[in-house]
């Protein structure tokens, strides 16, 4: 516990309000309520407040009215305001706001290379490593360092003075290779809400960044800064995830990220720009000057393969093997051609090729014209004339085929009508023409059908009522014949009428052939278990059983099922 001015006893030090640390773990209960204005008097509104990233994330502010985060947006990362976050790029709160980090109010303000410290010392930045470490040298009132000549000539680092305590310059974890200038307290970024009260805008930051000098480690150019500062999604969004790996990373701000994603919803009524990615890449190219080096590296590239010359060797391929086929076509027209002069040799050869042609290469075709070539006046009626032959030919052909198609359809009905005589033969046109003349589809649709059929007759037959003296005739057949299935002794004495002599005379049988079978199998098993080596008496006559048991079951139920089959085509005909 701790004691403040007044000696009231609270839970944090005298020094923690003094100095903003965010510290929400050690949160008052008090801090809960609402405020009524903050640090520059305005009003706070309910909505105001429910929107602060404090309020939003820990349910309370320490400092009220006071906090800098007041105006942020909710889910502004208030660890990495206090240089904490330990997520980095993968951190789903922001970490930039509108292209601006939220570290820079936390950053001494500076003017070129100097900087001014909490005690109001004044620090001249001699060197920078990276972006983080900076080396300084205090500057005395009267403009000279505290140190000797020596330690200046060698660069030493500053000893015991109020330099250490400066906040380094930190990287944002989105923006890596940014390097943001710091704000003045005239200018300190306040831009979610200036975007709810004035519409999104774009302010240019102002004041001097410390340029990092030549020997740096991480110097980054300033083209390489340009071209990252052209990120749209931290623009718009305030982070990105893919950081200096993303694909918009070199195209304009201004473009709407949702619409190159094809989910920008507002359509013309959107701010930003609304173009393809190959439009802007395209317009993000520079185009400089041609020059010689420029000149000689398009020339390399272009002797490199790329698609265009793959897209070109296969366009070549392809005209090799369309002339290739002329030439055979070619080759074929002269060889016809050379046999028509030998017959016909006062004819001109150009009649003979235009010939050829229009009776589309049919050398007989234009050998039986030129027999009767008398009757033509000139080469237009000899075309036409060629031209109505090889037409008349074609529609031959055609009724040829449709002949020949009708004529596969009758052979399939008929077969389809000697293979299934219960159906009708126009139930059976009906399903072969459904099945497109195909008379092994149509043959196993008309059997599933009727297997269909036969199993609803069976059940219906099983579940029809019996009287009470067929029951007592049905229960003494299942005792007399015990061995059989009772569904099949059911099933045979309601398919004969309830006869039971015909049920009796059919199971009869069965049974008879089931001892026959039974016995048979046993006579071919027994010199089986002759052929077994024996050792000992006991052991081989044990084993001869076993062995003479175990093979006769395994065939006694493959004959049982063939008997069963038996007797259903033998009830089959009881029912007849």
């Amino acid at each position: 516990m701790y004691c403040n001015t007044q000696g009231e006893q609270t839970s944090e030090p005298r020094g923690a309000r003094e100095h903003p640390t965010h510290n929400h773990e050690n949160a008052e209960n008090g801090a809960k309520k609402f405020p009524s204005v903050d640090k520059d008097g305005n009003p706070i509104s309910k909505k105001r407040w429910m929107d602060h990233p404090c309020y939003k994330q820990y349910n309370c502010c320490q400092f009220g009215g006071n906090c800098e985060l007041l105006d942020y947006p909710s889910d502004t990362c208030i660890s990495h305001f206090q240089g904490t976050c330990v997520f980095g790029d993968s951190c789903r709160k922001r970490h930039i706001v509108d292209g601006v980090d939220i570290r820079e109010l936390r950053r001494a303000r500076g003017e070129s290379h100097r900087l001014k410290t909490s005690t109001g010392e004044a620090v001249d930045i001699v060197d920078q490593l990276g972006t983080k470490l900076q080396i300084g040298r205090v500057q005395q009132s009267g403009g000279t360092s505290g140190l000797s000549t020596d330690e200046e000539a060698s660069g030493t680092l500053v000893g015991n003075c109020a330099a250490r305590s400066l906040p380094l310059t930190s990287e944002s974890h989105t923006s890596p290779w940014i390097q943001y200038t710091p704000y003045s307290e005239s200018n300190a970024p306040k831009p979610f809400l200036n975007a709810l009260q004035k519409g999104i805008r774009e302010d240019e930051p102002t004041g001097c960044a410390v340029t990092p000098s030549p020997s740096s480690l991480h110097f980054r150019s300033p083209a390489q800064t340009a071209a990252r500062a052209l990120h749209p999604c931290i623009s718009q969004f305030g982070s990105c995830r893919y950081g200096q790996n993303c694909n918009y990373a070199n195209i304009d701000a201004n473009a709407c990220v949702l619409y190159l994603n094809s989910r920008c919803l507002r359509g013309a009524s959107c701010t930003f720009r609304h173009e393809d990615i190959g439009e802007l890449k395209k317009r993000a190219q520079p185009h400089p000057s041609p020059t010689a080096a420029c000149t000689t590296s398009y020339e390399q590239k272009s002797m490199e393969p790329g698609p265009e010359w793959v897209r070109g060797k296969l366009d070549k391929q392809q005209l090799r093997d369309e002339h290739q086929q002329y030439a055979e076509v070619n080759d074929s027209e002269f060889n016809s051609l050379l046999r028509l002069l030998e017959v016909f040799e006062g004819t001109e050869p150009a009649v003979l090729i235009h010939a050829l042609r229009a009776a589309g290469g049919d050398m007989k075709l234009v050998a039986n014209t030129l027999a009767g070539l008398e009757k033509f006046e000139g080469p237009d009626e000899l075309c036409e004339y060629l031209k109505e032959q090889h037409m008349e030919e074609l529609k031959a052909t055609k009724q040829e085929g449709c002949e020949v198609i009708q004529q596969q359809k009758q052979d399939s009905l008929l077969t389809l009508c000697a293979l299934l005589p219960d159906y009708e033969p126009s139930a059976i046109e009906a399903v072969l023409e459904r099945c497109g003349n195909d008379c092994a589809e149509a043959y196993s649709v008309l059997f599933c059908t009727t297997e269909n059929i036969t199993k609803q007759e069976h059940t219906s037959l099983c579940d029809r009522p019996l009287k009470a003296p067929d029951e007592k005739n049905l229960r003494n057949l299942y005792t007399r014949f015990s061995k059989i299935p009772k569904d099949v002794v059911c099933w045979s004495f309601k398919s004969s009428g309830a006869n039971v002599t015909k049920t009796t005379d059919a199971l009869n049988s069965v049974m008879r052939d089931m001892y026959d079978s039974r016995e048979a199998v046993s006579r071919n098993a027994a010199p089986r278990a002759m052929k077994t080596p024996s050792t000992t008496g006991t052991g081989a006559n044990r084993q001869d059983r076993c062995v003479g048991r175990h093979e006769p079951n395994t065939t006694e139920e493959a004959s049982a099922e063939e008997l069963l089959k038996r007797l259903t085509s033998e009830t089959y005909g009881l029912g007849d």
